[in-house]
């Protein structure tokens, strides 16, 4: 059993700041309300033995979850226009890859996620590398939100993280 040391900070829940491509997504980094990071999997092998439970041992690869955000629309919806034309560029490069064969890689952007101490100052760093927008959640457009703001949720696929 572990022991907490005097004089720990526990993370504050609202303490992060996420940064993409600025340039092409400056309101997603601005209205990002939530971050579900990834759950972390490691693959197994099963050795059977006679007459005994197969004994589990460690894989050779991790296996990454989804990453998601929640994000606030904003009253312009720029930020659902943003990750919309996202998805645009990549199914439009897709058809110009079958056809043309142009070279132009496919709209691939890095995300890091600081999460911040309980002074707002930059702690821990995930880096999602290679991430790629799979899914723009439901918008539920409601008259009886009591003063809730809208939020939609938007689910990524990447490589792999780094933790600083």
């Amino acid at each position: 059993m572990s022991t907490i040391e005097c004089g720990t900070n526990f993370l504050s829940p609202n303490g992060f700041r996420i940064v993409i491509n600025r340039e092409n997504f400056g309101n997603l980094e601005f209205f990002a309300q939530s971050v579900q990071h990834p759950d972390i999997n490691i693959d197994t092998s099963e050795v059977n033995f006679r007459k005994a439970t197969p004994i589990p041992f460690a894989g050779e690869s991790l296996q990454f979850g989804q990453l998601t955000f929640d994000v606030i629309l904003d009253e312009d919806m720029k930020v659902y226009q943003e990750l919309y034309l996202w998805f645009e560029s990549m199914v439009e490069f897709n058809h110009r890859l079958n056809i043309t064969q142009d070279p132009a890689p496919p709209s691939y952007q890095d995300i890091t996620l600081f999460v911040l101490t309980s002074s707002n100052n930059p702690n821990r760093a995930f880096k999602y590398v290679n991430t790629t927008p799979i899914n723009i959640g439901n918008i539920n457009f409601s008259a009886t939100s009591d003063g809730q703001y809208i939020t939609f949720p938007v689910t990524f696929r990447f490589d792999y993280f780094t933790l600083a």
